[in-house]
């Protein structure tokens, strides 16, 4: 009797907690869609993407509304609303950790989870690699990397074989930062940069490992880690669980680590058997001899910012873990970003000649060789190109923060700790906010009053907002304007059948699904 009666209250209990009496209670003032027992919205998000199916709730409820996914979650979709939660709150989310070990040390070293000093400390770390010293520095080498792909696509040309760009433009955006982080030259696709147990690691395998990483970073599609957000209270049995009986996305995310991790420990040793010692790393330089000096740091130096970085509070040097995890991560977001945001605009610059031809005409009138200055100073309408590919597939299409306080948001209150998301992607698609959002208008971003200019200030969040934002956004705006430089001085490109409209995958950031392929030729113009 006792056992049938603690199995009806226990059968009670999960009923009652599947509706989360809680968070509907505390949100029961703001719009939102239906919720379903236990799993809430957490359906219609994995089925339409998390871009559109914010989008389709902005224009359903409007600028604030809630949902419940692996949680309740606030979002909102104004660019004002989107900055308050971005200025008053740098905590993010921490997803469960799913780990044992220095894999369990790793995952919590990610820059994106971190809070507080730590976060601090860390994104300090990255700082000097995006002073304006360093950027000037490493300019030659964007133009070495900008040369190669130039070189694969012209043989593309010669062949009149479909080249899928995104590709070419991977291995562009990872020699770049593998130089100007690391001084690893990974020119050569093909070239072996470590043997494990006895097997080669090439170039192009660690493109495929950082790609992997992207789609298992956060794994907010493994079983596990949905269950660890359902039901948090059971966290140790779901590790157990993804351990002794992994899914395929557990799985994967484990045999990157296995690689991964050696092969940036390998990169710390290499660098202390050849680093020279120094004061201070972090010095004014001159990088072009042109007398004016800069506050930087010479390329290559990554790793010994790492090793020379202390936490704050203690005094203590980062571990070699912490240290694996920020260079792995300085590999991911020098690649994905910049590569996924060069790929969508030559897909729109192939889908609009017309804009290819002005952008052409732009770059002929500047010098071939474009230095720091030419870059930041002038292309306004490169630059604008790749803010307009960027505002209608921002790499992040949303941003999320826990309220470090009870705040008054869009006339509701919510209180400290509830989750707050700003819906980037349906801003960016908002035609009371972009007029002719759907349209690609890089002449919107030129002046205020320019056709299809923003009607609300800061709508533009491609880099997100406030202490948390992307704290490559200026080496990645270079460095995709160089690229556009080289890419369209000399070549035209012509989408092949069947990619209107472009497939889209939603990971950590949002990419071409199936890339983007091109047919390669000259100039038309």
């Amino acid at each position: 009797m006792i056992l049938a009666w603690a199995l009806a209250l226990a059968i009670l209990a999960l009923l009652i907690y599947g509706f989360h009496p809680g968070d509907r209670w505390r949100l029961r003032r703001i719009p939102g869609p239906r919720q379903y027992w236990m799993i809430g919205n957490l359906l219609d998000f994995a089925k339409e993407g998390d871009h559109n199916y914010f989008n389709r709730l902005h224009k359903q409820y409007g600028s604030i509304f809630k949902v419940w996914i692996l949680g309740s979650n606030v979002v909102v979709a104004t660019p004002e609303l989107c900055r308050q939660i971005c200025l008053h709150n740098s905590s993010r989310l921490q997803m469960p950790n799913l780990y044992y070990g220095k894999y369990w040390d790793f995952d919590n070293a990610i820059i994106l989870w971190l809070k507080g000093e730590r976060a601090r400390t860390v994104r300090s770390a990255w700082h000097p690699m995006f002073y304006s010293g360093t950027l000037e520095g490493i300019v030659g080498l964007m133009h070495q990397a900008a040369d190669s792909a130039v070189q694969r696509l012209s043989a593309a040309a010669k062949s009149k074989d479909p080249i899928d760009v995104s590709v070419v433009l991977s291995q562009m955006s990872l020699q770049v930062i593998a130089q100007a982080a690391f001084g690893i030259d990974v020119s050569n696709p093909d070239a072996v940069l470590r043997e494990f147990d006895g097997k080669p690691y090439t170039v192009s395998q660690l493109i495929a490992d950082i790609r992997t990483a992207f789609r298992t970073t956060s794994n907010s599609k493994c079983q596990y880690t949905q269950l660890s957000l359902l039901f948090p209270f059971a966290v140790p049995l779901w590790r157990w669980l993804a351990n002794i009986l992994p899914s395929e996305s557990h799985a994967a995310a484990l045999d990157l680590r296995n690689r991964m991790i050696p092969y940036v420990e390998g990169l710390i040793k290499d660098h202390a058997a050849v680093v020279k010692e120094q004061d201070d790393i972090i010095k004014t330089l001159n990088p072009t001899g042109d007398g004016k000096e800069r506050r930087g740091v010479a390329a290559g130096s990554f790793l010994d910012i790492l090793v020379r970085t202390k936490h704050k509070s203690s005094g203590a040097s980062l571990t070699d873990i912490e240290i694996c995890n920020q260079a792995f991560a300085m590999l991911m977001v020098g690649l994905e970003t910049t590569s996924s945001a060069l790929a969508f605009a030559t897909y729109f610059l192939a889908q609009n000649p017309d804009k290819a031809e002005k952008l052409a005409a732009e770059i002929r009138s500047q010098p071939d060789n474009p230095g720091y200055s030419d870059l930041t100073e002038g292309f306004p309408y490169t630059e604008a190109v790749i803010r307009e590919a960027i505002r209608l597939y921002p790499p992040g299409s949303y941003v999320i923060r826990a309220a470090e306080k009870d705040m008054q948001l869009g006339g509701y209150k919510v209180q400290k700790n509830q989750l707050l998301i700003g819906a980037i992607y349906a801003i960016h698609h908002d035609a009371s906010v972009w007029p002719d959002p759907e349209a690609f208008i890089p002449e919107r971003h030129l002046s205020a009053d320019a056709v299809g200019a923003p009607t609300q200030p800061h709508a533009w969040l491609g880099f997100g907002e406030g202490a948390r934002n992307c704290v490559g956004g200026r080496l990645a705006m270079l460095e995709a304007k160089l690229a556009l430089v080289h890419l369209f001085r000399h070549h035209s490109y012509r989408l092949t059948p069947g990619q209107v409209p472009l497939e889209i995958v939603t990971t950590l950031t949002l990419g071409p699904k199936n890339g983007v392929w091109v047919t390669v030729h000259g100039p038309t113009w």
